[in-house]
């Protein structure tokens, strides 16, 4: 028994790229559960703890956008890290 499983996957097709998660006891069935992140456009969701809290980062193509929650499932924005990252690449 593996005990309740999340996947948090930014659907970019008729969804406008919004992070969508689902849930699973098993990883093969899984129940949608909806979207999760929708305050702007992004890609690549990561989910992980630290420092006690649990974080979300999304690549918003200008920065990664943070998110903090508490039950993981209700997020909320923390601001932007790295939003003139490109700027030392060039």
């Amino acid at each position: 028994m593996m005990g309740l499983q999340n996947f948090w996957k930014s659907l970019h097709e008729n969804h406008d790229s919004y992070t969508y998660s689902a849930i699973s006891n098993d990883l093969y069935h899984w129940d949608v559960c909806g979207k999760e992140i929708n305050y702007n456009s992004h890609e690549g969701p990561n989910v992980f703890e630290l420092g006690g809290k649990k974080w979300m980062i999304t690549d918003e193509w200008n920065g990664l956008g943070v998110y903090e929650t508490q039950d993981y499932t209700h997020w909320e924005r923390q601001g932007y890290i790295l939003l003139y990252a490109s700027e030392f690449f060039q």
